[in-house]
């Protein structure tokens, strides 16, 4: 019998790698290319996003019984399908090394400031290489119940900083025109694609049959998105672009601001617990979708070969988050230039590729 994981365990996984790409990484670009008009860009691109979405739930929908992995041998050959594939799955484990060095970086520059990077870094990797090995659904088990911790921890903070929301810090409104605001969105629909697509790497009948499962994956992107909007919108209007754009972690500073009732302070060391298990969890996502998708392409399936490439898969994330950013400066200038344009083309054109040829076969077939 295959393993098989609930529709609100998938949408849990859309919401996690989500949430992780926006909080160690988007935001703080955005706070640099749109400015004060960060929530404008965030609701263009929520809207622009549903493009890519279809996209790939066409291909989840064409076969459900294979995955993009397997899909790509059928359409294209063996041997272009392997090179495909094996950049496909090369370019999402560059998304697990981007999530690992940001959540060492926060956990150093914020807590640990003598304690070695590297140090950081080896026992988080134990910790995630823990959790895969205990397998899917014990996995998605657990994000189940880290969710319901993370949205009721949203829920309070945002109650405790309402109160101090104020439009003015949103001043002035599109004083550069629309350029930095459709700048901003696309750079943050790079980011959104990235988790959608790593759900084609796993077949949808490893999924609870439900009917309804084109609505559940739109219903959390749009859900997790307007909490994503919630968040920049409350960042902004109580710190002010100035602040957001000193502060790293601008998002980490206003729930020093939260109050309820006088006497529920400080909640910043409780929801950046959570944070780390956010990002934790991204990472064993990114790499057990990967691993699953090396296992496709080798047509292994047994559980020793299984941990062999984990362990294998995190040694080349820890090495390369130590080497490939040297300092904060490097990271922020290829993850908001350069990094952006590539993730369109490895996961938007090509999954548009794909498409257009499932179109041609069904055509030639007809």
């Amino acid at each position: 019998m295959k393993k098989q994981i609930s529709n609100i365990q998938f949408d849990s996984f859309i919401y996690f790698i989500m949430h992780s790409c926006f909080v160690g990484i988007s935001i703080n670009n955005l706070f640099f290319i749109s400015k004060q008009n960060t929530p404008i860009s965030i609701l263009f691109a929520i809207i622009i996003g549903l493009i890519p979405i279809y996209i790939f739930l066409y291909i989840m929908n064409y076969k459900p019984n294979l995955s993009i992995i397997e899909l790509n041998q059928e359409l294209f050959g063996r041997k272009l399908a392997l090179i495909l594939n094996l950049l496909l799955l090369g370019f999402v484990l560059s998304l697990a090394v981007t999530i690992f060095y940001n959540l060492c970086n926060f956990i150093n520059s914020q807590y640990l400031y003598r304690t070695p990077v590297v140090m950081i870094g080896i026992v988080f990797a134990i910790g995630i290489w823990y959790m895969l090995s205990k397998g899917l659904p014990t996995f998605a088990r657990v994000i189940m119940v880290l969710l319901y911790i993370d949205l009721f921890l949203y829920l309070l903070s945002f109650i405790g900083l309402v109160g101090q929301v104020d439009i003015n810090n949103l001043r002035p409104f599109m004083d550069e025109g629309l350029q930095p605001i459709v700048t901003g969105s696309l750079h943050y629909v790079a980011y959104n694609i990235l988790p959608i697509f790593l759900l084609t790497i796993i077949p949808k009948d490893q999924i609870k049959k439900d009917r309804h499962f084109n609505q559940h994956v739109i219903y959390s992107y749009l859900i997790t998105n307007v909490m994503l909007f919630i968040v920049a919108f409350c960042t902004l209007s109580i710190l002010g672009i100035e602040l957001c754009q000193l502060y790293q972690y601008a998002e980490f500073h206003i729930l020093k601001r939260v109050s309820i009732l006088g006497f529920i302070t400080r909640v910043e060391n409780t929801l950046s617990i959570q944070w780390i298990f956010d990002m934790l969890i991204t990472c064993a996502i990114t790499v057990y979708f990967v691993a699953n998708g090396i296992k496709r392409i080798w047509h292994t399936q047994s559980e020793k070969s299984e941990k062999i490439i984990y362990t294998v898969l995190l040694g080349i994330i820890f090495f390369l988050s130590e080497i490939v950013f040297p300092t904060n400066t490097d990271a922020y200038q290829f993850l908001s230039k350069v990094y952006p344009f590539l993730l369109y083309i490895f996961f938007f054109l090509i999954p548009l590729g794909i498409m257009l040829k499932i179109f041609y076969t069904e055509k030639k077939k007809s």
